[in-house]
Parts: C-alpha cells; structure tokens; sequence
C-alpha cells in the first residue's frame, strides 16, 4: 500500500489521520481501528508525514507544471511540513529558478522508484507489505 492508500483505508475505518504542528502523526477516531492501523502507519510513518504534509501545504499562487514537480520531489526526498512550506515559499518568490533546479536534478528520472539513499525499511516498496 501506498502512504495515501494507508491513509484511505484508515479514514474509511472511521480513524482521522492528520500532522501536528510539531510534525508528529494524531489518530482520532474508533480505536479499534486506530490499534489496527498504527503498525502500519508506524513502519511508514515518515512517508505518511509526506503526503500529510501535501495534503497540508499552501500552494497558493504555484502554478499545476511547478505544484507536479515540487509534490514529485517531495515523495522522493519525503519533505516534511517545514521542508514544504520552504519549497513552497521558494517556489512564490523564484518559480523560474526552482523549476529549473528541480527540472535539471539528476535523479528526477528515479523519482518513481525508491530513494537510495533512505533507510530500506523506510523506502516505498515496503508499504506493499501492510
């Protein structure tokens, strides 16, 4: 399962998953279902952070091209809220200079596989074992 699909699936068992300000996780809801779900949502937790974190951000005034190419990075590198809020920032004051940045990072075309560099326990492929 993906982190959104996670995410999905626990909201349709009646749990509320949403970010903290401090940048944790808060599950709100039937606990039955929160006890269910929290293993999973654990083991996955910085990439639930991520998309949260999307789910969250304010792209006001970021054009859909930029918005698809900060949210692809963001899935890759996983961002946190604070890490997107800056991009985001970034991307009202200067959209031609962080296009081109993210544009010309020579991992792009690995944003759909898994990140090398992350733990492999934290890495996507692991959310197929939920």
């Amino acid at each position: 399962m993906t982190p959104r699909e996670i995410i999905a699936a626990a909201v349709r068992d009646g749990v509320a998953v949403a970010l903290t300000p401090t940048g944790s996780i808060k599950l709100k809801g039937n606990p039955e279902a929160a006890a269910k779900w929290m293993p999973a949502i654990k083991r996955n937790k910085a990439w639930i952070v991520c998309e949260l974190a999307i789910e969250s951000a304010c792209f006001d005034g970021v054009d859909a091209e930029l918005r698809e190419l900060i949210e692809a990075a963001a899935r890759y590198w996983a961002y946190d809220g604070d890490d997107l809020r800056f991009v985001c920032d970034l991307a009202r004051r200067d959209p031609i200079g962080l296009r081109l940045a993210l544009l010309s990072d020579p991992l792009r075309p690995f944003y759909g596989n898994p990140n090398p560099f992350i733990h492999p326990q934290d890495r996507k492929e692991n959310h197929d074992h939920v």
